[in-house]
């Protein structure tokens, strides 16, 4: 894992988390368009500077918590994932995704 951020403020969280994004290296059979897991609904500016970074987005559409077993199959092969406070982030999770790059709460 390359980065970890925790911020208090969506928009010093999302500056930072974008720019993570950006720096992971591009590899031959995965252009500039990471894979970032958004476990739920954040506002529509940070899904705009994601973009802008040409994240491509899976997102967790409900207001209630991504359940953990639906959390876990979305999470392999993600570059970065975008966490609550509330997910349960653990060994197991991190090891089941596999090349994941950035992890932000």
């Amino acid at each position: 894992m390359q980065y970890l951020c925790k911020i208090s403020s969506h928009a010093q969280h999302f500056s930072i988390l974008t720019r993570a994004i950006h720096h992971i290296p591009a590899t031959a059979n995965m252009a500039r368009n990471h894979q970032v897991l958004v476990t739920r609904k954040i506002p529509q500016s940070g899904l705009t500077l994601l973009n802008s970074v040409g994240a491509k987005i899976t997102q967790w559409d409900r207001d209630d918590p991504i359940p953990r077993d639906v959390m876990m199959e979305k999470a392999r092969g993600m570059d970065a994932l975008f966490v609550l406070l509330t997910d349960k982030v653990d060994k197991e999770l991190l090891d089941h995704c596999g090349r994941y790059s950035v992890l932000s709460t």
